[in-house]
């Protein structure tokens, strides 16, 4: 018995010496800043890179900060910078979770792939959500969260604190976005039906200046809804019901909207007075049903800075795994009306609009009456998405295929035919950092007059073009001209030329115009770069009946305007810009410019002063002879 009780006691020492080491290694490792630096770099590398930790000091004593901590897992990486941590680890003993700070100067939050959801599945509430032990957190801020590396933050300078020391438990949040400053109040009882209080409010001060005002209130699982905003002098309510946990969680609201004009959000957008109302309820447990009325008291023509939409009306029906716009209708008032479908199924969407009587000249005063059949088809789905339209008009047709596949975007082809005349074309572009392009296009016998107020003409044209809109534009081109007419004037030329690096190189370009010809040659962009001109205009009075006499110039410019120099000489025959019973008498000019000596002429003809004559005024009247170009 005596041994037995020996080896009784030093197994008991033993186990005592052995929790009293544990207790201080744990003690060392989370109290002591070199214990928890060596905690957290074994598991840095047991973790591998899917936990990366940089840059520790302090401890889990009272204050702890982490420069640099990266998670990654099969659908997401997160990377939090500057993360400190002030608690009161005592607290625990009285199952008080005390937190005096906690803050990240940066948090970023990036999807790597997608995580896809059970259709006809929904979150069920336990039956409590009381803590076990109550948390109290005084501070909490946040210097900026991202969802992506190149995206602006989706918050800024996000200020918190939490009460879950009794109920409700309290939420109190400030913070800004790009849009306007949120403040949030939220107010949760931790057992059923978990009651809520919430209101989200938001301000913004610079235009367009705007606010609104959320509140949602009662029992979790079915939620009223009440939205008040401004901006401007548009006003929208709204007052629904909202089940967050549902499948459908939108189960009822009414939404109206007034005097929405573009013009407050976008300068440039044109004008209009838009008054919206939809109207959404539950038809089924799984379904819900919508209609959609959109209508603009301010409809016009885009050359009067209108909007031309008169109305919109969609009706819409929506399950969790599919949605379908069974009538959608757009009326654009004199330019026509078109009708439609849209169905959304198993990730495929499928929109098919079509109208009987497109005009152009309700949309824009400078084009012609049409009366164009349109068919308008778009498909996708997440590999790809494919735009076909087709126009039909007693005057000809015209098709277009447009496609995207990843970060490629192909017009498959360009088609017209008729009486404006015959056009073709296609191309690609890229939509990774080099947004590289490509495209091909001809013209025959094409008469721009044939849709509006434009000159008369029967044009040939092909042209190549390649090359990229990023990180620098950079192009390559080539451009023939067959003989064609404009304004009953034979036309014909070519031109080729390339550019990257800011400057314009291998320029060859040759235009023939009813028997005037403009030649250029060479580059720009460099001081040592040179450009040629030669102008042999032996007959003005073709180009237009204004102009009469003859005009030839030849000369060059080399280096940058303003650091180079510029040689020409002018010799002009019988000139006259102006009405044809005024001429000049022929003169011949050389002249020579230089930084230094801005311009150097011994023959030298400046505007006259305004003449007139038979009420009409002449205000190039020639007594000599003219040359003059300074370099600034």
């Amino acid at each position: 018995m005596r041994r037995l009780s020996r080896r009784f006691r030093q197994l008991a020492l033993a186990l005592l010496i052995m929790m009293t080491g544990s207790v201080l290694l744990f003690a060392w490792l989370l109290g002591s800043e070199p214990g928890f630096r060596w905690l957290l770099w074994h598991v840095d590398q047991f973790a591998g890179d899917r936990v990366e930790i940089r840059d520790v000091s302090g401890s889990l004593r009272n204050s702890l900060r982490i420069g640099r901590l990266s998670i990654r897992t099969a659908n997401q990486h997160v990377r939090i910078e500057e993360l400190a941590l002030s608690w009161q680890p005592t607290a625990l003993l009285g199952k008080h979770l005390q937190i005096n700070h906690l803050g990240a100067q940066r948090v970023l939050v990036e999807s790597i792939g997608a995580t896809e959801k059970e259709p006809g599945s929904s979150l069920t509430l336990p039956a409590s959500l009381r803590l076990p032990i109550t948390v109290k957190v005084d501070r909490l801020t946040l210097g900026a969260l991202q969802i992506a590396e190149n995206q602006p933050p989706l918050l800024q300078e996000l200020r918190a604190s939490l009460d879950a020391t009794q109920s409700p438990y309290r939420l109190d949040l400030d913070t800004r976005t790009e849009w306007a400053d949120l403040q949030t109040n939220l107010a949760l009882a931790p057992d059923a039906p978990f009651q809520l209080d919430a209101s989200l409010s938001a301000q913004r001060e610079t235009a367009p200046a705007a606010e609104a005002e959320l509140q949602l209130h009662g029992p979790l699982e079915q939620l009223v809804l009440q939205l008040r905003a401004r901006a401007g002098e548009a006003r929208l309510l709204a007052d629904g019901q909202l089940a967050p946990l549902a499948e459908l969680p939108l189960r009822a609201l009414k939404l109206q909207a007034r005097q929405i004009d573009p013009r407050a959000f976008a300068p440039e957008a044109p004008a209009a007075s838009l008054d919206l109302d939809a109207e959404l309820r539950q038809e089924a447990t799984d379904a819900v049903r919508a209609s959609v009325r959109l209508t603009n008291r301010q409809a016009g023509r885009i050359d009067q800075r209108r909007l031309p939409l008169q109305s919109l009306f969609a009706e819409l029906r929506a399950t969790p795994a599919s949605a379908s716009i069974e009538t959608l209708r757009f009326d654009l008032g004199q330019a026509g009306n078109f009708e439609g479908t849209l169905q959304w199924l198993d990730q495929r969407l499928k929109l098919e609009l079509q109208g009987p009587r497109l005009n152009l000249a309700g949309l824009h005063k400078a084009l012609n009456p049409t009366r164009i059949v349109t068919r308008l088809a778009l498909e996708a789905d997440p590999q790809r998405r494919t735009l076909t339209l087709d126009l039909n008009e007693a005057r000809g047709r015209a098709n277009l295929k447009l496609s995207q596949e990843g970060d490629l975007i192909t017009l498959h082809s360009l088609e017209g035919s008729g009486t404006p005349g015959r056009l073709s074309g296609h191309g690609n572009l890229r939509l990774d950092d080099s947004k590289q392009f490509a495209a091909t296009l001809s013209l025959d016998g094409f008469n721009p007059a044939q849709f509006g107020k434009f000159p008369q003409a029967s044009l040939n044209a092909r042209l190549q073009a390649n090359g990229s809109l990023a990180p620098e534009p950079r192009l390559q081109a080539e451009l023939q001209l067959p003989p064609g007419h404009l304004e009953g004037r034979p036309v014909a030329g070519d031109a080729r030329l390339r550019y990257d690096a800011g400057r314009l190189h291998a320029l060859q370009a040759n235009l023939r115009l009813a028997g005037n010809t403009v030649r250029l040659a060479g580059a720009y962009g460099r001081d040592n770069d040179e450009l040629q001109w030669q102008l042999d205009a032996p007959a003005l009075a073709r180009l237009h009946p204004s102009m009469a006499g003859q005009l030839r110039s030849q000369g060059h410019n080399r280096g940058l305007i303003g650091r180079g120099t510029l040689e020409a000489e002018v010799t002009a025959r019988a000139l006259s810009p102006c009405p044809a019973r005024f001429s000049c008498p022929s003169w011949i000019s050389r002249f020579r410019s230089t930084p230094m000596q801005k311009a150097a002429s011994p023959d030298r003809c400046m505007p006259a002063r305004p003449a007139c004559k038979d009420g009409r005024w002449n205000r190039w009247k020639c007594s000599s002879v003219a040359a003059a170009m300074p370099m600034t």
